[in-house]
């Protein structure tokens, strides 16, 4: 069994992988152990403000909002 860890250090905003609009990253660790896992990119406000302004435009423009089975099934994914 690999201990190998998939990691992904872009952003996930309104559907695309994208780096940090100041292109800084911060290392993630386990807290258990204190080994370092990967890297993460350290958002800006403007990314965060992107990425609220994209949930909204989809909430608004998607069957996100009205269909209980597709959230139901994007739950069951999380899960």
């Amino acid at each position: 069994m690999s201990t190998e860890l998939w990691h992904e250090e872009r952003l996930l905003i309104g559907g695309d992988l994208v780096g940090a609009e100041a292109g800084a990253t911060y290392p993630t660790v386990d807290p258990s152990t204190g080994d370092e896992l990967g890297t993460a990119s350290d958002a800006t406000v403007d990314d965060a403000g992107r990425a609220v302004a994209a949930a909204r435009r989809a909430f608004d423009s998607t069957a996100w909002a009205t269909d209980r089975d597709l959230r139901l099934h994007g739950l069951r994914q999380l899960h």
